[in-house]
């Protein structure tokens, strides 16, 4: 037998094995690349997976506001982030008038105190017309805006007498305290009164959110793909993996061209 020979049956041998070994990869660069080419019609960069199996390679993406949150007689309020913004919810409603970060909340006369970004946010529970099938929804009472006030506010927490406010006084305040410190809220003044002890203060602690609640919004079904189609889904090594598979693809090009012109020219 000559080389040429051996070495034609040599590639023939290799053709179908690394044939074999690249079809999971043509597979999953066909149909993700398919995916990608429709995203903005299938709109995937609007949509979320909540499988843990397609968002293993990024438990270390989701920050820790998309896991916790408040648990207020309302009902859940959180913060969640995706690719583009952050939203603050409570339950499934989204309360854009409460701008991120949410650092506090407290609750008092059946209405729920957050305090936003640039914004203490008043909510209270709007009854459904029809309450047989249409669940309640929670309404904006009041706004008070933090820029208008002239202190700091830390953190909100509530006593027997109403929501309590945790203050520091603003750089170039005439206000004598130098530290932290508790103090009465008075809706109707709009402003704090009488100093408190903390230890006459409530909190409400952030805790694990709820299974029906800790949902994904911030990893999106497009960038998924994006991640499958380069390999970084797959890890560390995945892009490597790739790399080797597109390689394969090459030498199965060339292997198979080759044979097909050496038999040509034997016939």
């Amino acid at each position: 037998m000559t080389f040429k020979r051996r070495f034609r049956l040599f590639l023939h041998q290799w053709h179908r094995r690394l044939g074999l070994t690249a079809a999971f990869f043509v597979v999953v660069l066909s149909l993700s690349g398919l995916l990608l080419n429709h995203s903005a019609g299938l709109k995937l960069g609007h949509l979320y997976p909540q499988s843990s199996i397609w968002l293993w390679p990024y438990s270390s993406v989701r920050s820790v506001q998309d896991t916790v949150g408040f648990n207020l007689p309302h009902g859940w309020v959180y913060e969640s982030s995706s690719e583009s913004s952050e939203a603050v919810w409570i339950n499934e409603q989204r309360i854009p008038e409460c701008s991120p970060p949410l650092s506090s909340v407290a609750y008092d006369n059946r209405e729920s105190w957050l305090l936003c970004g640039h914004s203490i946010l008043i909510l209270s529970m709007e009854p459904s017309p029809d309450s047989r099938h249409e669940a309640a929804r929670v309404q904006i009472a009041e706004v008070i805006e933090r820029s208008l006030l002239p202190y700091e506010i830390n953190a909100l927490g509530f006593t027997k007498h109403g929501v309590a406010i945790q203050v520091r006084p603003l750089q170039g305040t005439a206000l004598s305290e130098k530290s932290e410190t508790w103090k009465q809220f008075d809706l109707a003044l709009m402003d704090a009164t009488e100093a408190l002890n903390s230890e006459d203060v409530s909190t409400i602690p952030l805790q694990a959110l709820p299974s029906s609640l800790n949902r994904n919004h911030h990893i999106t079904w497009e960038r998924v793909l994006l991640d499958l189609h380069s390999g970084r889904w797959f890890g560390t090594y995945g892009v490597w993996i790739m790399d080797i598979a597109a390689i394969i693809l090459l030498l199965l090009a060339g292997s198979g061209i080759w044979m097909w012109s050496s038999r040509k020219r034997r016939h």
